[in-house]
């Protein structure tokens, strides 16, 4: 997984603000594809894996582990997306 430096800018922002320690990576329910993923700041979950990127600290739910592995987290506008993601929809 990547981080691109603006998500990266906004998400030293948001983890200050909100006293988090982590962005969280989980399983947001099923799609046509899988897993959906979902982002937040919250605590990791015993099961996580945690992992530093770009200077980020990611706790990623084993459920959606291999479906990050090539993604990068970016911000576009006002919103945080992930590239990289299968879509076969």
């Amino acid at each position: 997984m990547k981080i691109t430096e603006e998500a990266k800018g906004t998400l030293i922002n948001l983890l200050g603000e909100q006293g988090a320690e982590s962005v969280r990576l989980f399983s947001a329910g099923g799609g046509c594809c899988g897993p959906q993923i979902g982002l937040s700041l919250e605590s990791a979950q015993d099961t996580d894996k945690i992992k530093e990127v770009n200077g980020i600290q990611l706790a990623i739910d084993p459920q959606v582990e291999d479906l990050v592995k090539e993604v990068t987290l970016d911000k576009q506008g006002e919103q945080f997306v992930l590239l990289g993601l299968s879509n076969c929809c």
